[in-house]
């Protein structure tokens, strides 16, 4: 770490203060607090100080790491752009001794806490706009070539099926989450919410089920949904091509298509769902089954999989023996109709 610059790099711990628990992720610990940020400027020895909240995102057993987990944590800090969350540098907790990114304070929290608190307010038109910004975030990460690397760990509802195979993690399979993601926005809450997050979820995934989609989503958003959540990686459309789709909606362009519907293809169906989403509000209709419940055993953080991928392997061998075991005894003769 000693490379690194010290302007906006490598942070004393101890420059932070008031740092309180905030959440657990699958392989972190969530806190927040104030950091006074001190620089000493070696030429001139002058001494800079700001305060400002941020995010500690404590990496857990990350004592001994190797060059590359270092080299993964110079290209999080160094990736700038204003649609993902700013990365101010890097940190070691001096008890633990697990190093920890220091991230941004996000005012209205991550997307679902933002969605749990603005849902009502949230028309269609703010939501075209959040699924701009967050495509706009993707395609910024796809550029610079960065993904989720192909470990067996993932938050179940968000990953592509290919990866419960052990297939490789590409850019498609961020396309698949994205659907998720669009569905979201679209419910206000997590896909598969009332569900344990488990084999028998994984299954079902592999088998085609997805989240049911919402009354008032317009056909063009929820074929969208559909194409990027495909089985298929190779169906599922790339990150400029959904771009392309939506590149004209900026805040003033939605507000003239909502006035002048008539001259636009797609806006009508827009404008018939922002009535339809009210008229569910309005009726206290939920838009999603078994609203405000989510099953003590969902999980919405990182998980290892590889102890339920042995368990779906053997399940499904014994699904296959008794298929085999089944076609078997159909074809003695003793179980044949007569002719």
């Amino acid at each position: 770490m000693s490379a690194m610059h010290p302007r906006k790099q490598w942070v004393p711990f101890d420059n932070f203060y008031g740092v309180e628990y905030i959440a657990k992720g699958g392989f972190s610990r969530i806190y927040k607090g104030t950091w006074e940020n001190k620089i000493d400027y070696s030429t001139r020895w002058q001494r800079w100080k700001k305060q400002q909240q941020v995010v500690l995102k404590v990496l857990n057993n990350s004592q001994n790491v190797d060059t590359e987990f270092l080299n993964e944590l110079k290209l999080t800090y160094q990736f700038k752009s204003k649609f993902v969350i700013k990365c101010h540098g890097v940190t070691q907790d001096p008890k633990t001794k697990n190093y920890a990114l220091i991230l941004k304070y996000a005012q209205d929290g991550n997307l679902h806490h933002y969605l749990s608190k603005n849902f009502e307010e949230l028309t269609w038109i703010r939501k075209i706009l959040l699924f701009k910004d967050i495509v706009s975030g993707i395609k910024e990460l796809h550029k610079k070539e960065i993904n989720i690397k192909p470990q067996m760990y993932g938050v179940i509802p968000y990953m592509a099926p290919e990866l419960f195979k052990e297939e490789p993690y590409t850019f498609a399979s961020d396309i698949y989450s994205l659907g998720m993601i669009t569905w979201e926005l679209t419910t206000g809450h997590k896909p598969f919410h009332d569900q344990e997050h488990g084999p028998i979820l994984i299954l079902d995934i592999l088998d085609g089920k997805r989240p049911e989609i919402t009354k008032d989503t317009p056909e063009y958003w929820k074929n969208l949904m559909e194409k990027c959540w495909h089985s298929d990686p190779s169906q599922r459309p790339t990150i400029d091509e959904i771009i392309k789709l939506f590149d004209r909606c900026n805040y003033a362009e939605v507000h003239i298509k909502e006035y002048y519907s008539e001259i636009y293809d797609i806006w009508p169906e827009y404008k018939e769902a922002e009535k339809k989403r009210l008229e569910m509000i309005n009726t206290k209709t939920p838009f999603t089954n078994n609203p405000g419940y989510e099953h003590q055993n969902s999980k919405y953080y990182s998980v290892s999989l590889d102890s339920m991928l042995e368990s779906i392997n053997l399940l499904i061998q014994q699904i296959t023996a008794r298929k085999w075991r089944f076609a078997q005894s159909n074809s003695h003769p003793m179980f044949r109709k007569a002719e």
